[in-house]
């Protein structure tokens, strides 16, 4: 099959809100995949739209996509050139596979249709897909599938692999919503376990942490590989939460949108227990969020929404509540002229950093020390924020220079 690489030259970004930059991607489609491998970045639409970039989005490679235009499109990266497709709309679904970053494509699969398909990959030979309550399983890269025995009566909503082995499907039923877990490619299932209203997306962090979410912020996690689940409260702070991804074992983020229907990212540095949120500004719904690397991150949304994100220098709103029983700090005078005092109310507790940033989230002071008055004579007359961090914990404390 020949297809046609198309070169989207573009100066990114082109509209910057505090540490957001809006990549124009030419494009109204929801882009609801995203995946970067090393520094290859791919970003797909729901139905014609897909792009490609090695330079930070600084120049998109439209690539064109082998499927039908009405039909509905989902794709998977699995290594730095192999990417499938899955195609379908209700009376057709359609697998295609190219192992060149897009470029040419290999129609692997034609079978009758489905209303909600979702499906997930090992690698270039293993994997998974789903028609409604119907799982099945590819071994040999999508030429031919066959059908698992049901993980219970559910309606798959979510497929997530990990490993070579393990596999998360998570759905509804008739009375909830559930996850279900195998650790030997869908030959058997472990118990059902609740999720409350509709799951929205499942995260490995190794093949024993394993978190999901609901579509409204529900949130739960297991450490035992599946064995017993535990549900969270609060709910993630979103309207909408769409997609979840931890870097570590206590930092991880979510991405949907608010109450007033803004790109919104929710992130937790306690596993959970607590959450502040980073609002872009921007109207979309955030479907998908992947890092660059320790200070780039790429979110994708609706109404072809693409963004450059340095979530590093990002404040995220919130923090100052977030463990005020474990970091008692006052600052004081504020608004304040050249001397800030700070009471710690808890004077064992262990600083790693003290710093003052602007409110674009640069940094214009910073001390290691433990330090009780700070002489912010230097700086401009403005809103300004104290952040202080020990450990997994931080405070942030907004203060006005006069």
């Amino acid at each position: 099959m020949r297809t046609f690489v198309f070169i989207l030259s573009i100066c990114a970004p082109v509209l910057i809100i505090s540490q957001i930059n809006q990549v124009n991607t030419g494009t109204t489609e929801n882009l609801i995949d995203l995946s970067i491998i090393g520094n290859n970045i791919v970003i797909s639409g729901t139905h014609t739209y897909m792009a490609t970039s090695s330079d930070e989005a600084a120049n998109l490679n439209l690539i064109a996509k082998p499927s039908i235009t009405s039909f509905y499109n989902r794709i998977e990266k699995v290594d730095t050139n192999s990417i499938f497709l899955y195609s379908f709309s209700s009376s057709q679904r359609l697998i295609y596979h190219s192992n060149n970053n897009g470029n040419t494509w290999l129609n692997k699969y034609n079978s009758t249709g489905c209303i909600n398909c979702v499906f997930s990959f090992h690698d270039t030979l293993n994997g998974y897909m789903t028609n409604g309550g119907a799982v099945y399983k590819t071994n040999n890269g999508a030429n031919s599938f066959t059908q698992l025995s049901p993980p219970y009566q559910i309606s798959v909503i979510t497929v997530r692999t990990y490993s070579t082995s393990y596999v998360v499907l998570a759905g509804l039923n008739i009375s909830s919503s559930d996850v279900v877990l195998s650790k030997n490619n869908g030959n058997s299932w472990s118990s059902q376990w609740a999720l409350w209203n509709m799951p929205s997306d499942v995260f490995f962090l190794n093949k024993d942490t394993i978190f999901a979410i609901s579509d409204v912020g529900g949130f739960i996690n297991t450490f035992d590989g599946g064995n017993l689940w535990y549900n969270n409260s609060p709910y993630i702070p979103l309207k909408t939460s769409n997609k979840l991804i931890f870097k570590n074992y206590l930092e991880g983020y979510a991405v949907g949108s608010d109450n007033q229907n803004n790109g919104t990212i929710a992130k937790t540095s306690d596993l959970g227990k607590s959450w502040t949120t980073y609002n872009t500004g921007i109207k979309t719904t955030l479907f998908n969020i992947a890092f660059l690397n320790d200070s780039i991150a790429f979110l994708s949304g609706s109404n072809g929404v693409l963004l450059r994100w340095n979530y590093k220098q990002s404040i995220f709103t919130g923090e100052d509540e977030l463990s005020i029983e474990n970091i008692g700090v006052k600052i004081y005078p504020n608004p304040v002229s050249d001397k800030l005092k700070i009471d710690f109310v808890k004077n064992e507790i262990v600083i790693e950093s003290i710093r003052i940033l602007n409110t674009l989230g640069a940094t214009l002071f910073e001390s290691k020390e433990l330090k009780k008055e700070l002489d912010v004579s230097f700086l401009k007359p403005g809103l300004y924020f104290l952040k202080i961090v020990s450990g997994a914990k931080q405070k942030t404390i907004k203060f006005i220079k006069v």
